[in-house]
């Protein structure tokens, strides 16, 4: 095996970004992977959104977050199922794939960990408490 061949390790920083809800510290991997902590202030909550490309596990560190969260099939009125509303505390995991909507709200400060797969990702915002939200048509 050459030099060039070879697989190896390095470091990396993460970038630090405010958001109107608090802040996410981003941070990339190998292969389109990436990793978020995310900051957000109590009463405060994310927009209702979905990804096109990325799938996503978002972990509960600390506080409690309600988590409202469906299928793409929230968008396809012919066989149209609701949103589920989750309550995470601390451990607690939810699994999100691309096209499924979703939104956070924390019921106190709280401390999220993201890992995604896919950095080519758009973001498609439904709602938005910020003003932030996309031209979205269902």
């Amino acid at each position: 095996m050459s030099y060039d061949d070879c697989k190896t390790s390095w470091a990396v920083n993460w970038e630090k970004t405010k958001k109107p809800w608090g802040e996410e510290m981003v941070w990339m991997s190998c292969s389109g992977g990436h990793g978020k902590i995310l900051r957000i202030k109590k009463d405060n909550r994310t927009s209702f959104k979905f990804n096109t490309l990325k799938s996503e596990t978002l972990t509960l560190i600390s506080g409690k977050v309600l988590a409202t969260h469906g299928s793409e099939n929230y968008f396809n009125k012919d066989v149209r199922q609701e949103l589920t509303n989750t309550i995470m505390t601390p451990g607690v995991s939810l699994n999100i794939q691309s096209g499924s909507p979703y939104r956070l709200r924390a019921i106190e400060d709280s401390e999220i960990i993201e890992v995604g797969n896919n950095c080519r990702n758009e973001i498609v915002r439904i709602e938005d408490d910020y003003g932030r939200a996309d031209d979205f048509k269902e």
